[in-house]
């Protein structure tokens, strides 16, 4: 749900998606009602997942980038 919203930007979009009330979305997606130990522990997954994913784009770009300067020298 998180990750539509990510794509869409809107509760009511992705309630319309995925067959739920605007409400209910933002509902889930602010984590209203759940204690704070749950919203710092949501929250730090996602980080540490998006960490991983700069991370490896990061990786990606720079293994491209050496490839191509070396391909020069060859």
């Amino acid at each position: 749900m998180n990750r539509i919203y990510a794509e869409l930007g809107s509760y009511a979009a992705v309630g319309r998606k995925i067959g739920r009330s605007g409400s209910t979305i933002a509902r889930y997606v602010k984590l209203e009602g759940t204690p704070k130990i749950v919203k710092h522990t949501f929250k730090e997954v996602v980080r540490a997942e998006r960490g991983k994913l700069w991370r490896n784009i990061a990786l990606i770009v720079i293994k491209s980038f050496l490839t191509n300067v070396w391909k020069k020298f060859l």
